[in-house]
């Protein structure tokens, strides 16, 4: 298998290509049941423990000598050995289990006074026979973390819980299968091939829908549904003549899907055990289901079958002969090149605690990439939390995965999930539930996880259940945040809350007596082509938070605010009643809401239906809208387009910097007029074009994206296949930041798929009047037009100007403010130096009294948002008297003293660190680095994420990162003056040296900014 990653190099890390990792053998398919090893057994010998102590001991004194202790760091590597490695950088373990037991066994998390550092170098690390699990004794102590990482930056480290398959042999050339033995009795739901998701053989076929890609049909529909009572309780569904050709015999892997709880609801699928077939009558006989029996015009396949299997991408597998056979897509499955996994593990990471006070806690997984999980059981999660607090998962990938991504499972608390890609889920990507009623354990909540800056895409590919998929499930939870996500592709939800009140039809939904649902935040989110393939829900959807006779109803509330959904379309073989764009669902248990700057756009219409339409309240009554689409009174500059979605800091291994807006579904397009969706035309980019007529006149379309970065795009318009009654000169026009260009694209002739426009700056975010390409409907030739997507594709930055300055000092011979904004400074006893400079024609010289001063304003405080400090700076290794510069506090700018009494921000250096410090006006936090040291210039950035990390970069290079998200609610701002040399209030700490081009920002810095900051 082969990983595409963008090569680059940003902070300490070196991000390129993942390798391939191609193992002879198939160990994920052992014996699923074999004894858990208790991992508090010493296993060591005793001169072994002793001979690790001794080491560990050693290196603790060696680090606090001196002063602050620094990080305990280990290393593992695919290459290294758990017998003979001894956890250095030369020496590395190979799994994590080895680094988990040696931090253990040693107790070095017992009195930790620094971070513990495991890093693991960039390859794959096979976790095959049972998941890495971590408890109480794992933990970190005295609010530090034990840190698992990868050392080379996201995504270059991958987890995964099998190897590539080979071995294989071909029984049938038409259709082609092949087989291998994979051993009797496993649990195999998936294969992947390549990385795509194959599927079991089923009648009928699979046929992949552009336009509704998570749906799983086609499907067959019942002509009829029931249950019998004898010769024993079995449902059943009447198929109609001509559905299948039935095999003489059945395996036990046989199975019925079908969309159940009876007759019009399509919630979801249900898998049921196939029993037999009656063929006189044509009913199929299975085991039943709980809420209701099948019905007629009930959706439904059948799969499990070796007849079945007769496409590629299908696979069978017969339990009692372990045989496993195999239609591949690329031919022969044992070529180069071709990487086939069959996932067996359900879980490849747990951190599980047990009561109160003996919770897992104090663990971070950095930059991971998790690959490759079985969906064999509904409980199963990639990574599962529970009875926790104070896990954080940072800049992680789950792509290929399980049932869900990530779960937490109870008690949980003050978890942090944060810059992860999710995608190629079995069911949902983040569920959080809490299923212990709150009357038995009332302390034993689900609250205040922060969720923000993360990307969800093509979730549910395993056909069940799909009532409860979501990308961000928070169940029975409370005084959570969700923000900066985009959410997109999932069969029902982006996002399902759901609390304590009532209870509703279905299994599973025990919602009555449960933990309050109140408190949460969703913001900032980008929720779009959801509800592919299911009925009478939502792209964004709550329940049960409480209701009319609730006694503190009115108390339990949530709040949504500055969310973009579109494109709430379902298959069109869905019979319930079409999907919203937000419902709150059953009816008196979700009332008191609070919606505030929302659109909706582009929800499926059926005139017909009570409840089509953006908003769906259900007999909810009493919610608060504030500047919603579905109102009269919209003002849709009060969106804040670019806050919207990912932040600046989404690793960039994980994004491609590419925006596609295309005519379905997104609430990125408009059209004036009359055009037709069309999709006669082979070669469209996904579900439909658009189709304008000869003549039509003024009539046009419009993509407008909302942009990530400031700089240039490549802009290129999809091209569907040739057609010589079009146009041969179909008119794009740009609007870009400094102004209009025009393209023309012969729709006659030529290669189909993206055609370039050219190159072009853009702003970021969506500001009014630019970023919009517009093609107008009336050709010169009098054919027909065709319109479809178009693409933006960063390129590069504009220029040094970054966009979003709130203050902006060069220092050129004056105190001049760059940003525009009008905040210079005023100068005392200053001098400017051309010789020695950063960059311009000057930086400032400062001779251990002089100072530059800034009066207070907003946008010179941190505030409660993101913000970002960049600058230069130079120290004088002597003093004006020719004594040594040995102060360690020597201010470079301060607004706040960077004291704990001293609320704002602060940055000092000494001969060789420098220190960065916010302060809430009783605590400080700070993070410290080394610099490039005397009579030489430094770079510095500073990103201050508030739901995120204090991170500190020196010369482009990632130096030091504090975790700030408990402060994410805090106002630090301040009325104190900005100081440029010295503190803010004054003393002897004026700085002695040179600085250059200090710029603040009210927005977090993206890692490829940070290097072109002046």
């Amino acid at each position: 298998m082969r990983y595409r990653l963008r090569g680059r190099r940003t902070g300490d890390h070196v991000w390129g290509s993942l390798f391939q990792f191609r193992e002879p053998t198939f160990p994920c398919v052992t014996n699923q049941n074999k004894t858990t090893q208790n991992m508090n057994t010493k296993t060591n010998t005793l001169r072994q423990i002793a001979r690790r102590l001794i080491a560990a001991a050693l290196v603790v004194l060696i680090s606090r000598a001196g002063g602050a202790a620094s990080a305990l760091e280990y290393w593992v590597s695919p290459s290294g050995n758990d017998t003979t490695g001894s956890g250095t950088a030369q020496y590395p373990w190979q799994t994590m289990a080895k680094a988990r037991d040696f931090i253990r066994l040693n107790n070095l998390n017992d009195n930790m006074a620094a971070n513990i550092v495991v890093n693991f170098t960039s390859g794959e690390y096979p976790i095959l026979t049972t998941a890495v699990a971590f408890g109480p004794d794992d933990s970190g102590s005295n609010g530090y973390s034990v840190v698992y990482r990868a050392a080379s930056g996201p995504g270059t480290a991958r987890l995964v819980g099998c190897s590539d398959l080979n071995g294989w042999t071909q029984v049938s050339t038409s259709p082609n299968i092949w087989k291998i033995s994979v051993g009797t009795g496993k649990a195999i739901d998936t294969i992947f091939e390549n990385d795509v998701r194959s599927r079991a053989a089923r009648s009928p076929n699979y046929v992949f829908d552009a336009r509704y890609p998570e749906s799983c049909a086609p499907y067959k529909v019942s002509a009829a549904g029931g249950n019998i009572t004898t010769p024993s309780n079995q449902d059943w569904i009447q198929y109609n003549a001509g559905d299948f050709t039935w095999p003489a015999s059945f395996t036990t892997a046989a199975k019925v899907l079908w969309w159940g709880y009876g007759g019009l609801p399509d919630w979801g699928i249900i898998d049921v055990q196939f029993n037999s077939v009656d063929t006189v009558n044509r009913k199929i006989f299975m085991a039943p289901f709980a809420a209701s029996p099948p019905q007629s015009n009930d959706r439904y396949l059948v799969q499990g079958i070796y007849e079945f299997l007769d496409v590629a991408g299908e696979f069978f597998y017969s339990s009692s002969t372990g045989w496993l056979y195999y239609s591949p897509r690329n031919g022969n499955p044992n070529a180069a090149g071709i990487d086939i996994r069959v996932p067996l593990l359900p879980r490849l990471i747990s951190v599980i605690g047990s009561a109160p006070g003996t919770h897992a806690h104090h663990l971070k997984f950095e930059g991971f990439q998790f690959a490759y999980a079985s969906a064999s059981a509904s409980n199963a999660a990639t990574l599962q939390l529970q009875s926790t607090d104070h896990i954080e998962v940072l800049d992680c990938q789950f792509s290929q995965v399980g049932w869900y991504a990530i779960r937490m499972w109870d008690a949980n608390a003050d978890n942090l999930i944060y810059g992860c890609s999710i995608q190629h889920t079995a069911h949902s990507a983040i569920f959080v539930q809490n299923t212990l009623p709150r009357a038995t354990y009332p302390s034993d909540r689900s609250e205040r996880h922060v969720i923000s800056n993360c990307k969800v895409e093509s979730i549910g590919e395993a056909y069940t259940n799909a009532v409860y998929t979501a990308g961000v499930a928070l169940w029975n939870t409370r005084d959570c945040e969700v923000s900066h996500c985009e959410i997109s592709g999932s069969p029902r939800y982006a996002i399902t809350l759901r609390g304590h009140w009532s209870t509703q039809r279905g299994p599973g939904l025990e919602d009555d007596g449960k933990h309050f649902a109140t408190g949460n935040v969703f913001k900032y989110i980008r929720a779009t082509d959801c509800t592919s393939d299911s009925g009478d829900g939502a792209i964004v959807h709550a329940a049960h938070c409480n209701g009319s006779g609730d006694p503190s109803g009115a108390d339990k509330i949530n709040d949504w605010q500055q969310l973009l959904i579109s494109g709430a379309y379902a298959h069109p073989s869905m019979k319930d009643y079409v999907p919203n764009g937000i419902f709150l669902d059953h009816p008196n248990s979700c009332l008191y809401q609070r919606f505030t700057d929302i659109k909706v756009s582009d929800t499926q219409d059926d005139p017909s239906s009570p409840h089509d339409g953006p908003f769906r309240t259900n007999g909810n009554p009493t919610q608060t809208l504030t500047n919603v689409s579905w109102s009269g009174t919209f003002n849709d500059s009060l969106m804040a387009y670019a806050r919207i979605g990912l932040k600046a800091d989404f690793p960039e291994a994980y994004d491609p910097r590419e925006v596609v807006v295309s005519d379905d579904h997104t609430a990125d397009y408009t059209e004036t007029g009359v055009s037709v969706a069309d999709s006669a035309i082979g070669g469209l980019y996904r579900g439909d074009g658009r189709f304008f007529n000869p003549g039509t006149g003024s009539q046009y379309v419009e993509w407008r994206p909302t942009l990530p970065l400031k700089g240039y795009y490549e802009v290129s318009a999809w091209k569907m296949g040739n057609d010589l009654g079009a146009t041969a000169a179909a008119p794009y026009t740009i609007t870009h930041q400094t102004g209009t260009a025009t393209a023309t694209v012969n729709q006659q002739t030529g290669a189909g798929g993206w055609t370039s426009l050219g190159t072009f700056p853009f702003l970021s975010g969506r500001p009014s009047g630019t970023g919009i390409v517009r093609l107008s409907a009336n050709a010169s030739d009098n054919k027909h037009m065709r319109a479809d997507a178009v693409r933006f594709t960063f390129t590069g930055f504009a220029s040094a100007v970054l966009g979003g300055e709130k203050g902006w000092w060069g220092f050129d011979a004056n105190g001049n403010d760059s940003s525009g904004l009008g905040h210079p400074a005023t100068m005392f006893n200053v001098g400017y130096s051309s010789a020695i400079k950063a960059v311009g024609t000057h930086s400032l010289y400062l001779n251990g009294t002089g100072y530059a001063e800034v009066a207070d304003h907003a946008d010179l405080d941190i505030g409660t948002g993101d913000f970002a400090i960049a600058g230069w700076f130079f120290s004088d290794a002597l003093l004006p008297n020719g004594q040594p510069n040995s102060a360690g506090n020597l201010r470079v700018l301060s607004k706040g003293a960077g004291t704990d009494s001293s609320k704002g921000y602060a940055i000092w250096t000494g001969p060789t660190t420098i220190t960065v410090a916010i302060c809430n006006g009783t605590q400080r936090r700070f993070v410290s680095a080394s610099h490039s040291g005397q009579n030489t210039w430094s770079h510095f950035a500073v990103n201050i994420s508030r739901s995120g990390y204090l991170t500190l970069y020196v010369n482009g290079v990632k130096a030091s990162a504090l975790n700030i998200s408990d402060w994410r609610n805090l106002d630090l701002g301040t009325t104190e003056k900005l100081n440029i040399g010295r503190n803010v209030n004054g003393g002897s700490q004026n700085w002695v040296g040179r600085i250059d081009d200090v710029i603040l920002y009210q927005r977090l810095l993206s890692l490829q900014e940070i290097p072109l900051v002046p």
